[in-house]
């Protein structure tokens, strides 16, 4: 709230890191106790059967459900509340001082949590309550109020889609894509898959279905109707009306991989996989361009809003930008971004 007060009289980008919710799960009073009454049953997913699934689906012992009033979900719920409170005051004091309607606000996460899911917590998975992260937007007079986006978009996309709706052009060849018609919504032409990764896996999806492949020595590949079976309990991999939707998740994966020099492609039992899934057994030269590191993460989002006033190919003026507000949960540092000389992070 200081800094939007400083900086009123012109435009500014302010990049929020929330700590919660995270771990050790402990929120302060009165948020304390808020759900302590609240009654949190198990997910229909802790149920799943797992047998002959990858490792990365094997269930937990223990999970945040098993907590107990005092520790588990009611302090979860109550971090939750808590930032919920702040954004809405930061909301409420941008409306005051009349910025409301040249600010672009935005929250996101780097990644959701189980929390009970699949007999999990945490993260790191490609199930979708671990893997799926919020994008919320608003810009009065730009965004439709309450519309809903369902193109599958991936973090790196958010610069290409921030600096087109701030009409600012870029010379920089992004390997993320331009969503701006989708948000502002309007019809989105870029296409509607992308790709996601942890250590062991890697995925594809269209919003509806996924597409996993996972490294470990017989572990099978993976595909989700997440319309049909929404808590991902069944793998349709084999299923013979499935094969035309897997091979354009792989081509696209195929693609993605030899295109950013993927680190994943490396590996035999993926490339052999990905071959088999398009009916595809040609060799793939690799283009030589720049390798964007961990595609999964969400390193690229704060590098593109730091950087974006360097990006301008034509200057313009100052009191046109708007300004940005760019909200992230979940124990972002400063030293986290792509753009802070990172040797490891080097997604822009």
């Amino acid at each position: 709230l200081r800094f939007i007060e400083e900086n009123k009289g012109k435009p500014f980008c302010c990049f929020l890191s929330i700590a919660d919710p995270h771990g050790p799960n402990v929120v302060r009073a009165p948020y304390s106790t808020m759900y302590t009454e609240m009654k949190v049953g198990r997910p229909a997913s802790a149920s799943a059967n797992v047998e002959g699934m990858p490792a990365w689906a094997k269930k937990s012992k223990r999970t945040i459900v098993d907590a107990g009033p005092q520790n588990g979900m009611a302090q979860y719920l109550g971090m939750v509340k808590c930032i919920d409170d702040n954004v809405g005051k930061m909301m409420r004091r941008l409306q005051e001082l009349g910025l409301n309607e040249n600010t672009i606000v935005i929250f996101t996460a780097d990644h959701g949590d189980l929390l009970g899911e699949h007999g999990r917590d945490n993260k790191s998975v490609p199930f979708e309550a671990s893997a799926k992260i919020p994008f919320i937007w608003t810009y009065p007079g730009k965004i439709p109020a309450g519309s809903l986006v369902k193109e599958a978009m991936n973090n790196t996309d958010f610069t290409p889609t921030l600096l087109k709706i701030m009409n600012i052009q870029s010379k920089v060849q992004y390997q993320g894509k331009e969503h701006s018609k989708a948000i502002l919504g309007e019809k989105d032409d870029t296409g509607s898959i992308t790709a996601f990764k942890g250590s062991d896996w890697i995925a594809s999806t269209d919003g509806r279905y996924k597409l996993i492949y996972s490294t470990g020595l017989g572990e099978v590949p993976v595909l989700f109707d997440l319309l049909e079976d929404p808590n991902e309990l069944v793998n349709i991999y084999h299923k013979k009306n499935s094969r035309k939707i897997i091979e354009r998740l792989a081509t696209y994966l195929r693609d993605y991989c030899t295109t950013c020099e993927e680190p994943m492609w490396q590996n035999e039992k993926i490339r052999e996989e990905l071959s088999i899934s398009m009916n595809d057994y040609v060799t793939v030269k690799i283009k030589k361009r720049r390798i964007m590191k961990n595609l999964n993460i969400w390193l690229g989002i704060g590098g593109s809003l730091l950087i974006a006033p360097s990006l301008q190919a034509q200057k313009q003026k100052e009191q046109q930008r708007p300004n940005i507000v760019f909200i992230m949960a979940d124990d972002l540092g400063w030293n986290d971004l792509g753009v802070t000389g990172s040797d490891y992070y080097a997604t822009p």
